[in-house]
């Protein structure tokens, strides 16, 4: 009588096959988890960058001496009247990006950028309410009424 001491050749090529499957299934799973992560964190970056672009332009509209708001179609015209100087912050659409340019009179003091990656924005004035329209490079729309 023989005794056996290890593994067939056919019971190693079912062990390496089986564990070969489990493999890439794994490998497979971690590939579409990783591509979700990285679609997620795309999309949560553009809304981070869309509510910081809110908040600021909810500081720009609550400061004090606001005289007038003007609406256009592609700008909103801020004007306040401080140290017998007409001053002015006009938010506008440059190029890919919105922008708060500081005015002086006629005369154009400072920029700052508030939003990037953007393919329009356009201010509507509907009665009393304002709404600002801004959408991003993806086509994607946010709307908020002022």
């Amino acid at each position: 009588m023989r005794k056996e001491k290890g593994f067939t050749i056919i019971e190693s090529i079912i062990y390496i096959f089986l564990t070969t499957i489990i493999l890439f299934e794994g490998i497979s799973m971690v590939s579409v988890i990783y591509k979700g992560y990285i679609e997620n964190e795309s999309i949560s970056i553009n809304y981070n960058d869309m509510q910081s672009f809110y908040i600021n332009l909810d500081s720009i509209l609550k400061e004090e001496d606001i005289e007038d708001v003007e609406v256009g179609d592609g700008y909103l015209l801020i004007s306040r009247n401080m140290d017998s100087t007409l001053k002015s912050k006009k938010i506008i659409k440059d190029k890919d990006c919105v922008v708060v340019k500081y005015l002086c009179g006629n005369y154009e003091v400072g920029t700052n950028v508030l939003l990037l990656k953007v393919s329009d924005f356009k201010v509507v004035n509907k009665e009393n309410l304002i709404y600002i329209i801004v959408t991003d490079k993806n086509g994607e729309d946010f709307i908020r009424c002022l």
